[in-house]
């Protein structure tokens, strides 16, 4: 036909007819045939990529399975991976017991170095979907540029937050959380308020049955971080204190002047 231009493969690909999306299948491979031998790199793997970072459906649904086996001190070696695909129904689509034996062969000591790919990936694919979107909205036939800087500004929006792990989404707030034992030894030790008592960034309780001066040994403990006097012989770190009386405001006043007065201080 003197219509038709013909079009090889590698011409179709550059012009975007047949072009795949941003991925790196040898990274996914590695990742999950790393996990499969070496399930303690699943801790910190989740630190750097979650199962939809992963291109392939197969692979995520394989990720996240591991992922169970490895919260339930389960085996994760093909056998027990296979297993527990069918379980739920899924080994077909995860590929069936020949690709599960097959993931077996790639493994690798520091997966990751592939995970990064995985997420470089992602993130690629999030950007050319969102390129696409941004032609979508430029074209409708009531389209505004103030809704396109719009959707750019939730767009970036959401990148940052992912990025910090406040997507919003509580899987993912639950999962920037996480701490592995070696990530222990870098969370700050614990700050001193009121000697060893009481400590910041922490929440107490003071529980006793009624009338056995609870309020009083609140108010003395708030009025001593106030005025930075050590508590009864113990250290205390002087700061502002909110104190709410939730009940018999009326009667605050006598107890605040009452301390006052033996003090012989303002609180």
């Amino acid at each position: 036909m003197d219509n038709v231009r013909p079009m090889n493969r590698d011409a179709a690909d550059h012009d975007g007819f047949t072009r795949l999306p941003p991925h790196n299948h040898d990274a996914e491979l590695y990742v999950l045939g790393s996990c499969i031998h070496q399930p303690r790199h699943i801790p910190a793997l989740r630190n750097l990529i979650t199962g939809a970072d992963f291109y392939r459906p197969a692979h995520e649904l394989i990720w996240n399975v591991l992922g169970e086996l490895f919260d339930a001190g389960q085996p994760t070696e093909p056998v027990a991976l296979a297993r527990a695909l069918e379980k739920r129904k899924d080994l077909k689509r995860a590929g069936g017991t020949a690709y599960i034996s097959a993931l077996a062969n790639y493994s690798w000591p520091a997966p990751d170095y592939y995970a990064d790919f995985i997420r470089e990936t992602a993130d690629l694919r999030a950007a050319d979907e969102f390129g696409r979107r941004i032609s979508l909205y430029a074209y409708e036939p009531d389209a505004e540029p103030a809704q396109v800087v719009t959707f750019i500004d939730d767009y970036l929006t959401r990148q940052k937050e992912r990025a910090a792990g406040r997507s919003g989404d509580p899987a993912d707030a639950l999962l920037a959380e996480l701490l592995d034992a070696s990530s222990l030894d870098n969370m700050p030790a614990l700050d001193p308020l009121v000697g060893d008592f009481l400590h910041l960034d922490t929440l107490s309780r003071i529980i006793g049955p009624s009338g056995h001066m609870k309020s009083f040994v609140v108010i003395d403990i708030a009025a001593h971080v106030g005025t930075g006097k050590p508590w009864h012989g113990h250290h205390v770190r002087q700061g502002t204190v909110v104190y709410l009386v939730a009940e018999g405001a009326r009667g605050i006043r006598k107890r605040v002047r009452a301390w006052e007065k033996h003090h012989g201080m303002k609180m």
